[in-house]
């Protein structure tokens, strides 16, 4: 074997040299390494590039927002202040027929003191005009027309004010506010006051916009009250991008392509005022280009840095090859056993190699020296498991000769009586049945043991209730606690239904039970069961003579038995197999115990599908636990 392993060691340079073929040389690494280095620092580059420009955007987009939200303040102020004038006039001024004239000598003036009103109508109910403030007191006036926004004020009773309009007296774009003049609850007469639409205009000055934004004033209906740009006409409805602005409450931002597909960034505010919209907007080439074109300067300075140190990478993978074949050739020397000679190099680290290597040619004796102490420990392997088929045949063949004894006592009594009593019977019969239950344990550790290895051990989970289940495995050692004077208590609580393998499940609690009341040194045992949320609990205490610090870890593992090896029964396979179980059903399992004082097994389990029933008993006992910390309920 030792020939084998050495043979094999000599040849294993000779295998390097088959596969190294399929390599890649240093060159290609070094350009790997330049790749993975330069790449991500240039699209993280790129990247930070595109989030200073969508940061810039975003302060682009809430200073627009903040314009024209300020804008549709400012209109709203001027209407406001419109329609408190008009409805101020409408309540103390005195409309007897005998002061009509002196009342439009007053309005007449009352429009000259405000640049932006265009004029004052004064009319009855029917919509005739008995004067306008644009013309003379006495001059005909035509009927005002069926205007929606009059009916809506004779309706309503209530200052309206209208969309876009033409003054049929002054022939301007206006928009005009209709105040009823109320005397005991009726409307006896009508102030219109109408807007010049180019005050809007000398609003957007105001604002000192830049030259590049564009601003437009809409009504409810979409017709252009005002605009900065000139290519929109007053009066007329807006193209249909922009009549959907108006469909949009509150205040708004969109990005999207003008007609001259250009790039365009705005933003709306609808006034809960008037009904009208404010839309401004701004090109967003300037942003598109500088970023796109510092993308593009970053990408060919990236690539121009790249072929450099491309270049430079194969300029030193060369310089560093040269010295790794010299090095391969030393490796091939020893391989064959001949001596290494110095390799010129400027490169440390491959003088160092070849050093380490006639260090490897004279460590090459100590190396088949390790071998055979791997033989040796084969061996040790070897003698471990006959060790085991020892114990496990004598453990086998115990029950066996306890068997053949029963067997040979019964035969005798058989001979001596005719008839044998119950009472003689009991005694043989009830060792017989505790050997065949011990042989059949033995057995079905051994089968365990085969399964698990193979990986062939079954799990099947059905649903069921876990405390009844508790007391019936309990109740099979009632002969056994008896006799040894230890107790069993159980602690949890009523119910508690999950989805675990029922039969793999009483193998693990058979076997921490039968390990309790081994070691339990005649005292009680207690189980104790605890929900958690998705979990369940369970620990089996004992009393009895505790486990040592040293063999703790020993615990769980396989052919281990501890205290006195003379004295211990059984294969040193329970708890191995109780562990690998646990493992299977997706639990896990721990120990604590002090010398002397006992020991508590905590196995955890999870719940699998549980009903509503079950769902409602876990979240009860999740909250006893939160206050007692533990669940020791009758």
């Amino acid at each position: 074997m030792v020939s084998q392993i050495k043979f094999s060691y000599i040849k294993y340079p000779m295998h390097l040299k088959k596969t190294s073929d399929k390599k890649l040389s240093i060159r290609h690494h070094l350009v790997g390494l330049v790749l993975v280095a330069v790449i991500p620092v240039v699209l993280f580059a790129a990247g930070l590039v595109g989030y200073l420009s969508k940061e810039r955007s975003k302060t682009l987009e809430v200073n627009l927002l903040g314009t024209t939200k300020a804008l549709n303040a400012a209109v709203d102020e001027q209407m406001i202040a419109m329609r408190s004038s008009l409805n101020m006039l409408s309540e103390v001024e005195d409309f007897m027929p005998s002061r009509i004239q002196y009342l439009h000598t007053r309005l007449r003036h009352f429009v000259k003191t405000h640049p932006a009103w265009d004029s004052i109508t004064f009319a009855d109910t029917r919509g005739v005009q008995i004067f306008n403030t644009a013309k003379k007191y006495g001059t005909r006036l035509p009927r005002l027309k069926d205007e929606e926004f009059f009916r809506e004020m004779l309706s309503t009773k209530k200052t309206v004010i209208s969309g876009f309009r033409l003054n049929t007296i002054t022939e301007k774009p206006v928009v005009s506010v209709a105040a009823p003049v109320m005397r005991n609850g009726h409307i006896i007469y009508v102030l219109i006051a109408s807007l010049d639409l180019n005050s809007f205009a000398r609003l957007f000055g105001a604002s000192n916009l830049p030259k590049e934004w564009g601003a437009t004033i809409l009504d409810e209906k979409g017709h252009i009250l005002a605009s900065s740009q000139k290519e929109l006409k007053i009066g007329s409805l807006a193209s249909e991008s922009l009549a959907k602005k108006i469909e949009q409450k509150g205040s708004h931002i969109f990005y999207e392509k003008s007609l001259n597909e250009k790039h365009v960034l705005g933003s709306t505010s609808r006034s809960k005022f008037t009904d009208w919209t404010i839309v401004l907007a701004l090109p967003d080439d300037g942003n598109l280009i500088t970023y796109q074109r510092t993308i593009f300067l970053i990408m060919i300075g990236g690539g121009l840095l790249l072929i450099c140190i491309i270049l430079f990478a194969l300029y030193l993978g060369r310089r560093i090859s040269a010295p790794i074949l010299a090095i391969s050739q030393s490796a091939k020397a020893l391989g064959q056993g001949r001596s290494l000679g110095d390799i010129s190099t400027s490169l440390s680290e491959a003088h160092d190699v070849n050093q380490a290597l006639k260090l490897a040619a004279e460590q090459r004796g100590l190396n088949e020296e390790k071998i055979r102490t791997l033989y040796d420990q084969a061996q040790e392997a070897v003698n471990i498991r006959d060790t085991f088929m020892s114990v496990a045949s004598h453990e086998l063949k115990t029950p066996l000769t306890t068997l053949n004894l029963q067997f040979q006592m019964l035969d005798r009594l058989m001979k001596k009586k005719e008839v044998l009593t119950r009472e003689e019977l009991t005694k043989p019969f009830g060792r017989i049945q505790d050997q065949v239950r011990r042989l059949v344990m033995l057995v079905d550790d051994l089968l365990d043991v085969s399964r698990i290895s193979s990986g062939k051990m079954d799990y099947h989970s059905e649903e069921f209730d876990l405390m009844p289940f508790l007391e019936e495995v309990i109740h099979q050692f009632d002969d056994e606690t008896q006799k040894k004077g230890c107790p069993i208590s159980l602690n949890g609580p009523a119910s508690l239904i999950g989805s675990w393998d029922k039969h793999r499940l009483e193998q693990v609690l058979v076997n921490l039970i039968t390990n309790g009341i081994k070691y339990g040194n005649g005292r009680p045992i207690e189980i104790n069961v605890m929900a958690q949320f998705s979990s369940v609990v369970i620990e089996v205490k004992d009393q009895g003579l505790g486990i040592a610090d040293e063999d703790l870890p020993k615990v769980f593992q396989k052919f281990e038995r501890l205290g006195d090896r003379k004295k211990a029964s059984g294969l040193g396979l329970g708890l191995w197999i109780v562990r690998k179980i646990v493992e299977g059903l997706e639990g896990s399992i721990d120990v604590k115990s002090k010398l002397g004082a006992g020991s508590t097994f905590r196995l955890e389990l999870p719940l699998g599908e549980v009903r509503s029933n079950s769902s409602e008993i876990l979240a009860q006992n999740i909250e006893k636990k939160s206050q007692h910390q533990e669940l020791f309920l009758p």
